[in-house]
């Protein structure tokens, strides 16, 4: 290939505008994007508290095992009660066995042995939802729990 100096050239600019425009997004970005629950003072300390209206909302996916998903929690400050608590059975998770596209877990629940494949009751009100390898999905009573090797 032949050197051309308008080419290069054109290059050169096209290269320039390309990184331009990279540096323009980064510093035009706004730092602290408008959060409900804070107001902007315009003194140094940067954002003001308005307490008792914010919110936390922990629906973000998993970034390691992206099929979970985690069931949406909203958290207010203002008005926090209290659900009763129900008492989990005691269910220990040893691990999964797969052959193919079958895949069943082993448990021990009261004391007895048990290999259960995804949707197989544990007992009259649990109920296996997912099978990974180093966790599972139980439901009880329309409560999911996820419980670890």
């Amino acid at each position: 290939m032949k050197n051309n100096r308008a080419t290069i050239w054109f290059l050169v600019v096209a290269v320039a505008g390309i990184w331009g425009a990279i540096v323009y997004q980064l510093i035009d970005k706004d730092p602290l994007p408008d959060a409900p629950g804070f107001k902007a003072t315009g003194k140094t300390d940067g954002l003001k508290k308005d307490p008792g209206t914010y919110r936390l909302i922990l629906n973000y996916g998993d970034p390691f095992f992206p099929s979970k998903k985690k069931v949406q929690k909203v958290v207010n400050q203002q008005n926090k009660q209290q659900k009763p608590v129900k008492k989990w059975p005691a269910i220990k998770y040893n691990g999964c066995l797969s052959t193919g596209k079958d895949i069943r877990g082993h448990f021990i629940y009261q004391g007895k042995s048990m290999i259960l494949k995804p949707g197989d009751s544990i007992d009259s009100h649990s109920v296996l939802k997912e099978i990974f390898n180093d966790s599972v999905l139980i439901s009880y009573h329309h409560e999911q729990k996820w419980f670890f090797r």
